[in-house]
């Protein structure tokens, strides 16, 4: 349940329906070494210095509850993307309308 609360938020750990299939795919699959293997790339690759050079629209999405991806990082990453238009919303189904309302 600590790793669901850290990924996806008090309200999918409050909900039931969610927890037992997460935990149940969490403890059956769960490979330390793999997982450790992964973070450590994630942390070493760094690309935020070539982003500037992007010439195509982009579009940051954001949760208000991300916690992976806290909304302050992702106005940052739109910030140095020359262009970029940040959407950042509590639920999926707002994002969804605002990018088909264009």
């Amino acid at each position: 349940r600590e790793s669901m609360l850290w990924c996806l938020g008090s309200a999918a750990v409050a909900n039931e329906a969610l927890v037992a299939p997460y935990l149940s795919g969490k403890l059956l699959g769960d490979r330390p070494r793999d997982y450790a293997l992964q973070a450590r790339a994630c942390a070493a690759h760094d690309a935020l210095a070539r982003l500037a050079q992007l010439t195509m629209p982009v579009l940051v999405v954001g949760g208000s509850d991300d916690r992976l991806m806290p909304p302050r990082q992702a106005e940052a990453l739109a910030k140095t993307i020359p262009g970029a238009e940040l959407i950042v919303s509590r639920t999926v189904d707002a994002v969804r309308k605002s990018i088909t309302h264009r």
